[in-house]
């Protein structure tokens, strides 16, 4: 999906939480405590990651 180019744009949001030494994990500072759910900070992250122009028609 990320690198068929189908697709006008990609919102790569475990590109952007994840954990750079272990890809399986959210980045601590965007882990909500579960190992599964971002925290705010991690909502905020993914929110900021996206070009607004992406979404336009």
């Amino acid at each position: 999906m990320r690198t068929t180019g189908d697709f006008n744009a990609v919102f790569d949001f475990d590109a952007v939480v994840r954990d750079r030494g272990d890809r399986t994990r959210l980045a601590a500072p965007y882990d909500s405590g579960d190992r599964i759910h971002p925290s705010d900070a991690g909502y905020r992250a993914l929110a900021d990651s996206i070009d607004l122009r992406d979404l336009t028609c």
